[in-house]
């Protein structure tokens, strides 16, 4: 059997893209050298690994009708929450805090809204019926069960709570569409203007001490910060000196402390 030509380039783009289905375009994302496809999910969850009984092969809002009570009920407080612990990564080097996003790209403002396209005609697909969320850092700013059925604009724009976000030094898109028993996982992020960096494996939060000791009555202190957070600005307390960094020299004077 001779199969045309025109057939075999056909299945050939179709095989290119089935697994593209979007990117998060406001803000703007960068994506790393090895992401290939910019629009693959970077995930998977296994229907039958998912915890939750059913078979969620039928329609896609049956599907995700069904994941939806299901989730309810369970543990998962967020959508965030259940892909960081059932999901597979499925692309070399992406994870599933940005997906095959640039964590370290430029930073953008904080948008409006947040916006997903497909291409110049779609926004989410629509037959990838599933839940999506909005992280800014680790506040949730927006929480829908169906996103592709509740957006269907082109670009599709998520009224995510913006007042979330300001301050924040990054902004992350979940989505999981439903369309299958194999749940695809789309991830990505973008560094937002006039967050702070942050190391997320260890976050520090300073809160001012004051470590007191005493000569002849007098209180001083031997130190201004401890771990870089700030300690004591003062250098007296009632009129008695205090002892600064670098300097352990004793109080003999004679004031009295009181």
């Amino acid at each position: 059997m001779i199969v045309p030509y025109q057939y075999l380039l056909a299945s050939a783009l179709v095989a290119t893209v089935v697994n593209g289905h979007g990117y998060m375009t406001k803000p703007n994302v960068k994506f790393t050298a090895t992401a290939g496809d910019p629009t693959q999910y970077v995930a998977t969850i296994q229907a039958s690994a998912s915890g939750f009984k059913g078979a969620f092969n039928g329609k896609p809002s049956d599907n995700v009708a069904d994941f939806t009570k299901a989730f309810g009920a369970s543990k998962y407080k967020s959508l965030k929450e259940y892909v960081e612990d059932k999901a597979k990564i499925t692309v070399t080097g992406a994870t599933l805090e940005c997906g095959s996003c640039d964590p370290d790209q430029t930073p953008q403002p904080v948008p409006k809204t947040v916006e997903w396209s497909h291409s110049d005609s779609e926004g989410f697909t629509a037959s990838h019926e599933g839940p999506c969320e909005v992280w800014c850092d680790g506040t949730r700013a927006f929480q829908d069960d169906n996103c592709p059925a509740h957006f269907t604009m082109i670009p599709a724009e998520l009224p995510y709570e913006q007042s979330k976000c300001t301050g924040a030094s990054r902004l992350t898109f979940y989505w999981m569409a439903m369309h299958s028993d194999t749940w695809q996982v789309y991830v990505n992020c973008a560094p937002l203007e006039g967050g702070q960096p942050n190391d997320y494996g260890s976050i520090v939060t300073c809160y001012p001490i004051i470590a007191v000791q005493s000569v002849n009555g007098c209180p001083i202190n031997p130190f201004q910060s401890i771990d870089g957070c700030p300690i004591n600005p003062f250098q007296s307390i009632d009129g008695c000196p205090i002892n600064p960094v670098g300097n352990h020299r004793s109080y003999n004077g004679h004031k009295r402390c009181i």
